[in-house]
């Protein structure tokens, strides 16, 4: 069962998130970011993976190298302090790489989404633990919900299987004794509003 829950952890973790973000967009309206090869919805896979997964994934074990980290899980709240500082420059340079391209906002709001979110939760770590899986969770069930005037298909099949997602991800959290219900319900909540904000004021 642990195995199960540590499973769940890597599929969903906050990193990739905005990746499968990125591809549910894609899915539900091919027409959003088509063009005559192909070549720009690549592009953007590129962009988003590279500054959302890849760097700082690689900052969180340079950290651990230098001993700034114990551990790639940054269990404590203290050592998540670094690596936050990294992934919200890397999430903000991610937002604006986009926005500079002639693409569809959606695009570049989804990201700005996920960078808030990422900012969020940065400040409440200052002062307490919330979940960043459930955050990402949160965030994607915005974003989805807030695209569905631009979808070419009912999405109603899709949100369920999100919100059960994100139960099955704090399941997962809470069986590893990574956080309380309160900091679960909390990380969801902060993601949801932070992509809720992207799309409304921005």
């Amino acid at each position: 069962m642990r195995y199960l829950a540590n499973a769940v952890s890597i599929v969903f973790h906050p990193f990739f998130l905005p990746t499968y973000a990125l591809l549910l967009l894609f899915a539900i309206n091919p027409f959003l970011f088509s063009d005559d090869t192909g070549g720009l919805q690549a592009r953007l896979i590129m962009i988003v993976m590279i500054n959302t997964f890849i760097f700082p994934f690689i900052a969180i074990l340079i950290m651990k190298q230098i001993g700034f980290v114990s551990s790639t899980e940054l269990d404590s709240r203290e050592e998540r302090i670094l690596p936050y500082i990294a992934a919200c420059l890397f999430y903000f340079w991610c937002y604006m790489s986009i926005k500079s391209l002639p693409i569809n906002f959606v695009a570049s709001q989804l990201m700005l989404g996920a960078t808030i979110s990422v900012f969020a939760t940065f400040f409440f770590n200052l002062f307490f633990k919330i979940s960043a899986h459930s955050a990402a969770m949160g965030n994607l069930l915005a974003l989805i919900i807030l695209v569905y005037p631009l979808s070419v298909y009912n999405l109603n099949a899709l949100i369920f299987v999100i919100i059960f997602l994100g139960a099955v991800v704090a399941t997962a959290r809470y069986f590893l004794n990574k956080h309380t219900l309160v900091q679960l319900a909390s990380g969801y909540i902060v993601g949801f509003i932070s992509q809720w904000i992207a799309f409304t004021f921005f």
